[in-house]
């Protein structure tokens, strides 16, 4: 077994399988599959507006949305840097099966400390710096509606969603 079941048309993982502790934006949904990067057409359930939004990183890098107005910023795993060999390190499997060639490769010969989950999701946000309307990227926050900024949103069935990775 691969590790991957469809859901919704979508390959997903299965829980356990070869999946590495991912970060909070990537964990197993309460379906079980493990959530993949997506972006959809959105309703703001506060004013109406429409827009697309964008959820969760890829294969090679982390999406995290501004805690105050929702702005995004992507960040490579290549930009994270030693945080990302100490995190990969420190797991038990690789981080995706596209890249466990690669994350073995880190496990076996990378000299650094591991990092956990925790300590390396606190590094990437610092790395993420400031968002300029004065809020801090975090995994944990939500797209906001670009105009009335809240996070109160639901998706567009009439639009199309693309999953990434």
């Amino acid at each position: 077994m691969n590790g991957l079941r469809m859901v919704d048309g979508n390959a997903a993982r299965q829980p356990g399988e070869g999946v590495a502790d991912m970060p909070r934006h990537a964990r197993a949904s309460k379906s079980g599959a493990t959530d993949m990067g997506m972006s959809y057409g959105a309703i703001c359930n506060d004013c109406g507006a429409k827009f697309t939004a964008n959820e969760g990183g890829g294969f090679v890098f982390h999406l995290l949305h501004c805690d105050h107005c929702g702005a995004e910023r992507a960040i490579s795993f290549t930009e994270i840097g030693e945080p990302h060999l100490r995190y990969i390190k420190g797991l038990d499997v690789p981080y995706s099966e596209v890249t466990a060639e690669h994350d073995r490769h880190i496990q076996q010969t990378y000299p650094g400390e591991p990092m956990d989950r925790d300590e390396y999701e606190a590094a990437v946000e610092q790395l993420c710096g400031q968002c300029e309307c004065g809020g801090a990227y975090r995994f944990d926050a939500p797209p906001r509606c670009p105009e009335c900024r809240s996070a109160n949103l639901r998706k567009d069935p009439e639009a199309r969603r693309i999953c990434y990775d």
